[in-house]
């Protein structure tokens, strides 16, 4: 789905489908779910999903706390979601699915991982294990309001997504005018890990 390209009943739709996912991950699986990466931005910064986005991205918190259990914890969840048809694609080693929405729907989100390990916020992404910051900025969750749904995003969004995003995380990219970086990489260079 191309947010540029999609009418408000879409994203009314998507939402509602987003509500639904939360709501059965939770109940099924006791999961917490969160969003993150250009979601959250989207949701945070333009109240909004991006025009320029293409997809959801969706983040459970493990109670575990380190990687080699929440590994063994993937493979329950995967086989769960695929007991119960939701799974559609596993990215190995990567701690990402696509799953579908309990509605049955055309929709599919991104689920990622995340956890507190030794008082840091890690999540997975793209380009793997990423430790971003001291948990207060992450927890305790909140809830916000999305067109007319509740979602929980982190404590401190603003803080966060200046971290992920940079100094100008609040001024949209043209991508017409500039093309998509890589800025995990970039990131990950500018924070020495």
């Amino acid at each position: 789905m191309d947010f540029n390209t999609a009418t408000e009943e879409n994203k009314n739709a998507i939402t509602k489908n987003l509500f639904y996912c939360q709501e059965w991950l939770k109940n099924n699986l006791k999961m917490t779910t969160f969003l993150f990466w250009g979601t959250l931005l989207g949701i945070i910064r333009d109240k909004d999903f991006i025009s320029y986005d293409h997809d959801i991205d969706l983040v459970y918190l493990s109670p575990y706390k380190k990687y080699e259990h929440i590994k063994e914890e993937l493979q329950y969840i995967y086989q769960y979601l695929q007991k119960n048809e939701l799974l559609v694609k596993v990215f190995k080693n990567k701690g990402q699915v696509h799953i579908k929405t309990p509605l049955k729907d055309k929709f599919i989100f991104d689920l990622w991982v995340a956890w507190i390990e030794n008082g840091y916020f890690c999540v997975t992404s793209s380009n793997g294990i990423m430790k971003i910051s001291q948990e207060n900025l992450l927890l305790p969750l909140y809830p916000i309001k999305f067109r007319g749904y509740s979602f929980l995003v982190p404590n401190n969004s603003e803080k966060l997504l200046k971290i992920l995003y940079g100094n100008n995380w609040k001024v949209p990219i043209n991508w017409k005018i500039n093309p998509p970086i890589d800025f995990l990489t970039q990131w990950i260079q500018e924070h020495k890990i």
